[in-house]
């Protein structure tokens, strides 16, 4: 299974397909995440405003962490 952050977000992997640095979201093709049953996908992550994408470029190799949204 893949590590859990401190946080109690969950680990994951992926390449970068897309960045928008506007919206502060990332569209990620990333690894299996068997925690939640999910095969390879592409997605758009929103990302926290935290996170700086100025050095993020298609075709990257990234290590992420999720967090359900909505939640404290």
């Amino acid at each position: 299974g893949e590590a859990v952050p401190a946080s109690g977000g969950i680990a994951a992997t992926g390449k970068v397909v897309n960045v928008d640095a506007e919206k502060h979201s990332i569209k990620i093709k990333h690894d299996p995440i068997k925690s939640l049953g999910w095969p390879v996908m592409t997605m758009i992550f929103t990302v926290d405003s935290g996170v700086d994408l100025s050095n993020v470029k298609e075709g990257d190799a990234v290590s992420f962490t999720l967090t359900p949204a909505g939640k404290d």
